[in-house]
């Protein structure tokens, strides 16, 4: 399976590595970010503290943690050193939760000042 992600990314090149590492992080920002608006409202009601406070521990403490097995997987993929990794992967993953919330925050307060 590595050696068919290495052909399929031409990982040997910078432009390689570069594309697939963009692939991964975008997959991991789909599944995991992107999941929490395809739950149903009717497993929380959105008005409650519950909501709130699972919504903290989902966005701020379960996805980043999560989010520690990329670099896993990009090193099981092609030699790249470990601590470059590490640090490139804590700024996207700090970044993409402030995006989220950002975006998040800018959507609440648009629809609370039209409606």
């Amino acid at each position: 399976m590595i050696s068919r992600l290495q052909k399929t990314f031409h990982t040997e090149t910078w432009w390689g590595k570069t594309l697939f590492i963009a692939c991964v992080y975008v997959l991991y920002w789909l599944v995991f970010y992107g999941s929490w608006f395809l739950i149903p409202s009717s497993y929380f009601d959105r008005n409650s503290d519950l909501s709130g406070l699972m919504f903290i521990i989902y966005i701020i403490i379960f996805v980043p943690l999560i989010s520690f097995s990329i670099p896993y997987v990009i090193r099981k993929v092609f030699s790249i050193n470990a601590i470059f990794t590490y640090v490139w992967h804590l700024i996207l993953i700090i970044l993409s939760v402030y995006l989220f919330i950002k975006i998040g925050l800018s959507i609440a307060f648009s629809n609370w000042i039209i409606g």
